[in-house]
């Protein structure tokens, strides 16, 4: 295990890649060679075949179950790329019973979004997540979506007015603001958030079209 490390931190992944699957073939019990070879095939590759082999490599620490949360977690991120989102958010759930991650928390919460019938589940890991990080802007954007997406309109303004304000340079918060309110029928308040996303754009124009030493 020292040498696929020593490997993989020099950057030579190929080696690392080697000696690991060594170590599976040898002890295929062993969880910790499975674990960092799965890490690696997924850190390596995006596709669907290294993400189908990580799962394969992973599974086999479900039929005994483990108490370690990071193949919990890597597990669902290969059914994730896989397109299998409701196997990836019921590890997730066992990986966040042993260890709490925010981040994984709320990447799990946004996946449950996308889910039937999983939208109030989803809506309660965010709010974990926002409480935790009442200045992460992340989960309260994911939140509006849900809040809106759920008919709870307020909350969702409540949001999207928290994001504007928070960046008050940022058009974009501007916009998908007035966005929202074009969906809601208010059209003054989309007109007025409108425009002031376009003043907001003015200065920045006019900054971007200055030369260097004008």
């Amino acid at each position: 295990m020292a040498v696929a490390r020593a490997a993989r931190a020099a950057g030579d992944r190929a080696a690392a890649r080697a000696w690991l699957a060594f170590a599976v073939d040898t002890d295929p019990e062993w969880e910790l060679p499975r674990v960092e070879l799965a890490d690696l095939l997924l850190a390596s590759d995006r596709g669907p075949d290294a993400a189908a082999a990580a799962a394969r490599l992973l599974e086999r620490g479900t039929r005994t179950p483990s108490r370690n949360p990071r193949l919990y977690k890597l597990l669902g991120e290969a059914r994730a790329r896989l397109g299998q989102p409701g196997g990836a958010v019921a590890v997730w759930a066992r990986s966040l019973e042993l260890s709490e991650d925010l981040d994984l928390r709320l990447a799990r919460s946004a996946l449950l979004r996308e889910l039937p019938g999983r939208l109030d589940e989803a809506i309660t890991e965010m709010e974990k997540v926002q409480a935790a990080r009442p200045e992460d802007p992340a989960p309260r954007s994911l939140l509006a979506e849900a809040y809106e997406a759920a008919g709870r309109s307020a909350e969702a303004e409540d949001e999207l007015r928290w994001l504007a304000s928070a960046d008050p340079s940022s058009a974009a918060a501007l916009r998908r603001l007035s966005r929202f309110y074009e969906r809601a029928n208010d059209r003054a308040r989309a007109a007025d958030t409108e425009r002031a996303a376009r003043a907001v754009e003015k200065p920045a124009r006019r900054m971007r079209s200055l030369k260097p030493g004008a």
